[in-house]
């Protein structure tokens, strides 16, 4: 995937993507589906973490179990919201994760700010940066 040689050129460690728009909808448009494109994963709930390692994950809620199981690339793996360890944990469990990307714009200020302080108790810096045009330079309009 482009997106990792991606991570690696701007020494992030991973790329978190959150299913929503600059308004925070959670029924987005086509054009600002970044996680079906990346996961192929087609559910109205969704986070994905990107990592250089190659231990990316989904994250998303029971609603969209079966489907995320049968949608994801192969690039991933489903993390079952409630069931499996948070992306706290899962940052922790991996070890060597020190920086974090995310698009600010599609993600609540609230949420972004108790992720940052969650990270950071980890030594995981969070910063903000739009890779969309990069990952998907063919984004329909």
């Amino acid at each position: 995937m482009v997106i990792y040689k991606l991570l690696i050129s701007k020494d992030y460690d991973g790329y978190i993507i959150n299913l929503a728009d600059e308004h925070i909808n959670e029924y987005i448009s086509p054009s600002d589906n970044l996680i079906e494109y990346v996961t192929h994963f087609t559910g109205s709930n969704g986070m994905a973490l990107i990592l250089k390692n190659g231990s990316s994950v989904l994250y998303t809620d029971s609603r969209y179990f079966i489907q995320a199981e049968k949608e994801l690339s192969n690039d991933f793996k489903l993390k079952k919201m409630g069931i499996d360890e948070n992306i706290y944990e899962y940052v922790q469990t991996i070890g060597g994760i020190k920086k974090i990307a995310i698009n600010y714009k599609n993600i609540s200020y609230s949420r972004l700010n108790d992720m940052r302080s969650k990270f950071e108790k980890n030594g995981v810096e969070i910063v903000h940066d739009d890779l969309t045009e990069s990952i998907w330079p063919n984004k329909p309009k």
